[in-house]
C-alpha cells in the first residue's frame, strides 16, 4: 500500500466499468480470477504498477511491452489508514507529552 502521509495512503484495484465489478485474483497470476460486486472482495495492491501487472496476466491490457488497460477497465483507488492511528492510545498520549516537554 502506498503511504501518502503518516496516517495512511492508497491501495489499487482493477474495476470493470460496465458493471463496476472489481477484479479478484487470489494469487495474482490469472489462474483463479473472478469479478466481485463488493470492493471488500476485490484484490487490492500496494502500487498502481502491481495492479496493472495483475491486469496484464488476466488479459485486460492491450500492450505487453508497456501494459495499458483495455477499454472498459480502469484502476481504482481507496484510502486506507493505520488502524492504530485512528484513535489515540496511551502510547500516543505519552509520546505527545514527551514532545511537548
Amino acid at each position: 500500500m502506498t503511504v501518502s502521509d503518516e496516517t495512511g495512503g492508497l491501495e489499487y484495484a482493477i474495476i470493470r466499468r460496465s458493471d463496476n465489478a472489481y477484479l479478484f485474483d487470489s494469487e495474482g497470476d490469472g489462474t483463479d480470477a473472478a469479478w466481485e460486486s463488493d470492493e471488500e472482495n476485490a484484490s487490492w495492491y500496494d502500487t498502481e504498477e502491481l495492479a496493472l501487472a495483475v491486469a496484464d496476466v488476466n488479459g485486460l491490457t492491450v500492450d505487453a511491452d508497456t501494459p495499458t488497460l483495455a477499454d472498459g477497465y480502469a484502476i481504482t483507488t481507496r484510502a486506507w489508514s493505520f488502524e492504530d492511528d485512528l484513535e489515540p492510545d496511551d502510547v500516543d498520549r505519552m509520546a505527545d507529552m514527551l514532545e511537548d516537554a
